[in-house]
């Protein structure tokens, strides 16, 4: 009989990295997938990327929404309320094996708490990693202490997970799985993504990805407009903006970049992309600019340059075609400069992305397929020798 894996997605960023992983489960003759799918996917505001989501064929899918009109921190805590209520509703009727999530998004975070107080292992991808700069860091860390096992980017990650008293026979490094995107999604051609996202492209242009700041978020919207400030001094670069994530401003900072790319002819807003579309724009970009993580974990595989702005990634490794500025016009500026030049094209080739190797969604598969998943709990803290 198939094990029931249930997998959570919240937003395009974990879906776009989960897809390879949830192909994978869907086809395998041992494990049966379900795929819930939740938070900004079922937004208008957002895109509504539940629909690139049923594209990819999965059938077995359990839609819940939630409120993202997220305007205080207090109505971020009913959102995790909901979204725990409902999960456990859910699971009420047939409890998986085991649930599979990614990352460190507050959604996700409710989704683990509801499988610990039911009895639902929990298997946690890209745990171990700091980004101090944000809300999301303690996020990470608590559903690694409810998760039972565990697949990480590389050693120091598993190390550090391990730290944390988890059990290192269930502490996989398996890489990154935006590195294995790249490798598994095909890249389209400069006429085909034209075509796609109804635009010509330049030349030269750039991506941009610029998220509020959790930890600040009363700060956020100078920061956003800090960056835009930025952007005017480089009236010859086209830029491609994606939406913010279904953070507290997150609404409103997708109103100003809207606003923004109806004003210039060299500006492009779009909700999301698609992940497809988006690698294949990564690949052929002068740049990228934000506070993304894709800028730190797939964009050096492409051997595109990054201007990481702000400390949201802060304790993140970096590959040395990144470079960290502060929020302030004249770094970013010069940053821009920076990897603009032909010195930079040159050194550019060098990079290693420390975030691994291609093939993170077929290790995470057969470690599924061979798991003991009766064997996952109780859990027991393990103290680091």
């Amino acid at each position: 009989m198939k094990k029931l894996i249930s997998v959570i997605t919240g937003s395009r960023a974990d879906f776009g990295l989960l897809e390879g992983v949830v192909s994978r489960i869907n086809h395998s003759s041992n494990l049966e997938l379900e795929l819930i799918i939740t938070g900004s996917h079922l937004s208008e505001a957002f895109g509504n990327t539940v629909n690139e989501i049923l594209l990819t064929g999965v059938t077995n899918v359990v839609e819940i929404s939630l409120n993202l009109e997220i305007n205080s921190e207090s109505d971020l805590t009913i959102t995790i309320s909901d979204l725990i209520n409902q999960i456990a509703e859910h699971y009420s009727k047939r409890k998986p094996s085991l649930t599979l999530v990614l990352g460190d998004r507050y959604e996700i975070l409710g989704a683990a708490i509801a499988c610990a107080t039911l009895g639902i292992p929990v298997g946690h991808i890209h745990g171990g990693e700091i980004t101090s700069g944000s809300k999301d860091d303690m996020y990470r860390h608590a559903i690694t202490k409810l998760a039972s096992l565990h697949f990480v980017a590389n050693p120091e990650f598993q190390d550090r997970v391990i730290r944390m008293g988890e059990d290192p026979e269930k502490v996989f490094v398996v890489g990154g799985l935006g590195v294995d995107s790249i490798t598994r999604i095909k890249k389209l051609s400069k006429q085909e993504i034209e075509v796609k996202i109804g635009i010509p492209l330049e030349p030269i242009y750039a991506l941009v990805t610029y998220h509020p700041d959790s930890i600040d978020p009363e700060s956020s919207m100078n920061q956003l407009m800090t960056v835009l400030k930025s952007l005017e001094s480089f009236p010859d670069i086209q830029f491609i903006i994606t939406g913010a994530n279904a953070d507290y401003y997150g609404n409103q900072f997708n109103y100003q970049l809207k606003e923004l790319a109806s004003k210039n002819t060299k500006h492009f807003f779009f909700d999301s992309l698609g992940q497809q579309n988006y690698l294949s724009l990564l690949a052929g970009a002068k740049f990228v600019l934000g506070n993304s993580s894709s800028g730190l974990l797939e964009a050096p595989s492409l051997k595109v340059p990054t201007v990481n702005i702000g400390n949201r990634q802060d304790g993140r490794p970096r590959a040395e075609s990144v470079i960290d500025v502060d929020c302030e016009v004249i770094q970013i500026v010069k940053a821009i400069e920076k990897v603009t030049s032909e010195a930079n094209t040159l050194t550019i080739e060098h990079t290693e992305n420390p975030y691994g190797s291609p093939g993170a969604s077929t290790r995470i598969t057969d470690i599924l397929e061979a798991c003991e998943f009766d064997k996952l709990l109780p859990k027991m803290f393990i103290d680091a020798n």
